[in-house]
């Protein structure tokens, strides 16, 4: 796993389980990254719109997935790959420099990965991800998104993992 400010959180469809404070280590130094070294002054970056997202697992909203939008096509190099994590209720509102600030206008490969916590021994810590690896992957998901400029409110992104 690499600590930069947008290291790719599909990039971890499994790995070695780290306990909890660790974890929040690491997010809390993710975050700092984010807000110090990606900056969001005004002629910096592109015009982000609002966007906002469902992802349904099985007919169920899912909760505590991180929703990863690569964008397609040529872009700048400074281009960051906006992101979110879904509440409750499977909902999102993805975030490029800050977090909810939207997505650049453009089309999209959409990312899933969702990575519950385990209890081992009394700790809780990560597990694997429980998608399949297709979703996790920007040159094999089979999910697409446009952002256009002004709000975007895109219809539900359902998974469906049952075995035909």
């Amino acid at each position: 796993m690499t600590l930069s400010c947008w290291s790719s959180p599909c990039s971890r469809v499994a790995g070695t389980h780290a306990p909890v404070a660790l974890s929040a280590v690491l997010g809390a130094a993710l975050m700092l990254l984010g807000v110090a070294g990606c900056g969001s002054g005004e002629g910096r970056h592109a015009a982000v719109y609002p966007v906002e997202g469902q992802v349904i697992r099985d007919g169920q909203p899912l909760d505590g997935a991180m929703v990863t939008f690569y964008f397609q096509g040529k872009h700048d190099a400074k281009f960051r790959s906006p992101r979110a994590r879904t509440d409750a209720e499977g909902r999102f509102r993805l975030g490029t420099y800050d977090a909810a600030d939207g997505a650049p206008e453009g089309d999209y490969a959409v990312c899933v990965v969702h990575i519950p916590m385990e209890n081992k021994g009394g700790d809780l810590v990560p597990g694997l991800n429980d998608l399949p690896p297709t979703f996790a992957n920007p040159k094999t998901t089979a999910l697409q998104a446009q952002v256009k400029k002004g709000p975007n409110a895109l219809p539900p992104f359902s998974l469906s993992l049952a075995k035909p």
